[in-house]
Formats: structure tokens, C-alpha cells, sequence
């Protein structure tokens, strides 16, 4: 999550440097609230993440020692203010139904132009159900997914802001990956047939010519 200059920044706000301190929180700001949306899974607690975690920040920056990055501090303080909006979220009652929504408002957004018809639809549909097979993964493995493999995380700095440790991390990161990769593969399947049978007789209804009697 740190920058180049960041190191500068936080040795002068460490100091008193309250305009060090504001272009420090302005540089990590957007980061935080998208760390948060990716956890929380709604705008409105993103944004109460990022306001804690910032507020945690400001308050507390004289006593970081740097034991740790400055990205994984962030990430531990942004994740603690997470596990207890999902306690109490009141969105979480409608979470997957608004994740799925949202998936797909996003696909439309995203298709390559070039792409054909067939190509888009099964990009949009494996997308789709990528982003929900992720909202729909228990907390403590959907945390150490987005952390390692969307963030960019090192595993060590995963261990640091879960609180397991590495051997952990990888194992997690082992079961989660396999049932993400078999919900594409049955997507990918599934896609596969369905077109090949359209292909074989297009009308809906109606069996291949081959096959009618």
C-alpha cells in the first residue's frame, strides 16, 4: 500500500509534521476505502472503514515503530474495523444478491470490443461467477484471496495482517484457489454445451435435424 515517499512522509509525521501527516493520509486514502470495499462488500461500510482506519492512523501514528510496513500497519488497522462491520453490517442480510448485481453491471463494462458474441457471453458469465464465488467465500478465506492474489500481497505480509502464519496463509490460499478454479471450470463446461447445442438447432424446442422424427 506504500508508496516511494511515503518512508519521508511518515518520519515527518511521526515528528509532529501535520502536512506530512495529511499528504500521508491523502495518498492511502482511496487505498484503504478499496481494501475495505473488496472485504466489506458495500459502499457505505467501505467508507466507515476508511474513515476508522484513517482516524486509527492519525491518532496513532507517533507510536508506529515500523516493525512492520507502513502497508501491512494499514492493512491490519483497516482489517480489524472490517471483521466488526460484518458482526453488525446491516447490508450483509442482502449480500449475495447485491454482489451479484453488481458483478454484472460490471461485465457490461468490461468486454473487449473485438470479442464475438460467444467470447463475450462466456467472459461475462465466468466474471460473473468469479466475483460471486468470492463474496461468497467464508470471511477468513476471502481475506487472505484478496489480500494475496487481487492486492498483490506477499504471503508473509498476509500472515502479518490475518494474524496466522505462512504455513497457514498457503493452505487457506491452496483450498480456495482449487474451489475458485472448479466453479470457472463447470461455468466454462456448462457455457460449452449449451452452445454446441444451439449450435446443433438453434430453434428453441427443437431437437437436430438428425434426431427428429
Amino acid at each position: 500500500m506504500a508508496a516511494n515517499g511515503d518512508n519521508d512522509l511518515l518520519e515527518a509525521a511521526r515528528s509532529g509534521d501535520h502536512h506530512a501527516l495529511e499528504r500521508l493520509l491523502a495518498r492511502n486514502r482511496e487505498r484503504v476505502y478499496r481494501f475495505g470495499l473488496k472485504i466489506c462488500g458495500h459502499p457505505e461500510d467501505a467508507e466507515d472503514v476508511q474513515q476508522d482506519t484513517l482516524l486509527t492512523m492519525a491518532r496513532t501514528i507517533r507510536g508506529f515503530r515500523g516493525n512492520a510496513s507502513l502497508s501491512t500497519w494499514l492493512y491490519t488497522i483497516a482489517r480489524s474495523f472490517c471483521v466488526k462491520k460484518r458482526r453488525r453490517s446491516k447490508f450483509a442480510p442482502r449480500y449475495q444478491q447485491s454482489v451479484e448485481q453488481d458483478a454484472t453491471a460490471e461485465i457490461l463494462n468490461l468486454q473487449h470490443p473485438g470479442a464475438s458474441p460467444d467470447d463475450a457471453l462466456l467472459a461475462g458469465e465466468l466474471r460473473t461467477r468469479l466475483e460471486v464465488a468470492i463474496r461468497a467465500l467464508q470471511p477468513h478465506h476471502r481475506e487472505v484471496l484478496i489480500l494475496r492474489d487481487v492486492d498483490g500481497r506477499s504471503t508473509t505480509e498476509v500472515a502479518a495482517v490475518v494474524g496466522i502464519s505462512i504455513a497457514a496463509v498457503k493452505s487457506r490460499l491452496h483450498r480456495v484457489r482449487e474451489s475458485i478454479a472448479q466453479t470457472l471450470n463447470v461455468a466454462s463446461t456448462r457455457h460449452e454445451g449449451e452452445r454446441r447445442h444451439a449450435i446443433a438447432d438453434p430453434r428453441p424446442g427443437r431437437l437436430p435435424a438428425a434426431e427428429a422424427h
